[in-house]
């Protein structure tokens, strides 16, 4: 098998243990999904490469893999977070008046949805009329800070 196929095999693989985590747990966790079935599969996938193939070609896979299931990530964090995205999912199911898009795009019903976002993959829980970091909130943090640290965006 070349390594292109066993890359883009890999891929799909990830992405259908993805649809099967995220249907299994009827929850809005497709990225922690992907990077909980991709990472494992991306490991195999070096660990394939290297024993297979010769080091460019091994490094190309591996960074093949890497560039989709980060495109991919982009992808669903755009559809989950971005409002004109919603809007058109929106609009794909019935038109909508002025007053409904109106209502929509209340920075308060913005702001709900985000929170209500971070309460559903965990990171936060609403307490005593609180959002409230969780353990797992506080690890998500500490990665935006080392990554925002590591670009210089201090």
């Amino acid at each position: 098998m070349s390594w292109l196929w066993l890359t883009v095999g890999a891929f799909v693989l990830a992405l259908v243990g993805q649809a099967v985590l995220v249907h299994q747990f009827k929850r809005r966790h497709a990225i922690v999904a992907l990077v909980g079935i991709g990472v494992p599969i991306g490991l195999g996938l070096v660990a394939l490469l290297f024993a297979n193939y010769s080091i460019d070609r091994s490094i190309a896979g591996t960074l093949l893999y890497a560039f989709a299931c980060e495109v991919w990530m982009f992808i669903l964090s755009v559809t989950f977070s971005s409002f004109a995205a919603k809007l058109m999912l929106l609009l794909r199911q019935r038109p909508l008046t002025l007053v409904e898009i109106d209502r929509l795009s209340d920075h308060r019903t913005i702001i709900q949805d985000r929170m209500n976002w971070l309460a559903d993959i965990g990171a936060a829980i609403k307490q005593d009329g609180l959002l409230v970091p969780t353990g797992g909130g506080r690890r998500l943090t500490a990665a935006f800070a080392a990554c925002r640290s590591f670009f210089g965006h201090d």
